[in-house]
């Protein structure tokens, strides 16, 4: 996540999702933002002319209205404005440290030599600042570290949620949601079998994978590694977003990975 997303298309899909499942679970939430700061090398974060679209209206009018009036702020566009909106369910919890500089204040990239143990740190903070949460959102700028893997002492991991951290934050939460980046290589559905199967195969017991695509403009998809007891309330939830005639153009591709 980079501030210069807040209140961009992204915002409304992931939080339709999070607003959606928490109600449906009754489960408090917690948001770990994985912040990178921001970048100007493209457009990203520019998909704000979605509030006048009909496929957005009368779904989650008041998210739409929350979004829309962050969306305004322009340059103070935010993580900390989102927070403080109700952009989440009442009582969530949010974690905002930035994934690779200890100095979240000046953004001074760490030494090389001790990043690998500052990202440990970073977890150990998120874990800590979100132990209180049964619900869990991890929310990297790109999504799940790639099959290649990604070195701790690269700024590039900040932009990954690394599969060791997912490990962590699943076996100590009943649910975690995970955002991730499709790419332009292979069907999308075929992405999310692919990663769907390596989330499956981390080794939590007694927790069932799924995924669902968020199509709006650049697709998503959104991992979900639930317990046994409440993932068929989850697979309810999505079912419903891909099948209601209101939100199938927005929603597709819901994948029970085991």
């Amino acid at each position: 996540m980079q501030h210069r997303y807040a209140g961009d298309v992204g915002d409304f899909g992931k939080f339709f999702l999070l607003r959606r499942l928490a109600h449906a679970l009754n489960l408090r939430l917690g948001v770990i933002w994985y912040l990178f700061p921001d970048e100007s090398h493209n457009n990203d974060g520019r998909h704000i002319n979605y509030f006048d679209k009909t496929r957005f209206h009368n779904i989650d009018n008041e998210l739409l209205k929350i979004l829309r009036d962050v969306s305004s702020l322009n340059e103070k566009r935010s993580v900390r404005m989102l927070e403080s909106v109700n952009v989440a369910p009442a009582g969530s919890v949010f974690f905002s440290d930035y994934t690779f500089a200890p100095d979240n204040q000046n953004l001074k990239l760490s030494p090389l030599q001790e990043r690998g143990r500052l990202r440990k740190d970073w977890v150990k903070s998120a874990l800590s600042t979100v132990s209180t949460c049964p619900m869990v959102f991890l929310d990297p700028d790109n999504g799940i570290e790639p099959v290649s893997g990604v070195s701790r002492n690269s700024k590039l991991a900040g932009k990954y949620a690394l599969m060791d951290e997912i490990t962590a934050f699943a076996a100590h939460h009943r649910v975690t949601v995970i955002y991730h980046h499709l790419g332009r290589q292979g069907k999308h559905v075929e992405q999310q079998r692919f990663h769907g199967e390596r989330l499956a195969n981390i080794g939590i017991r007694d927790k069932t994978v799924m995924s669902v695509r968020f199509s709006a403009y650049s697709p998503r998809a959104y991992f979900i590694i639930a317990e046994d007891k409440v993932s068929k309330t989850i697979w309810g939830e999505l079912e419903k977003l891909t099948s209601s005639e209101r939100l199938k153009n927005l929603w597709d591709g819901a994948l029970a990975i085991r």
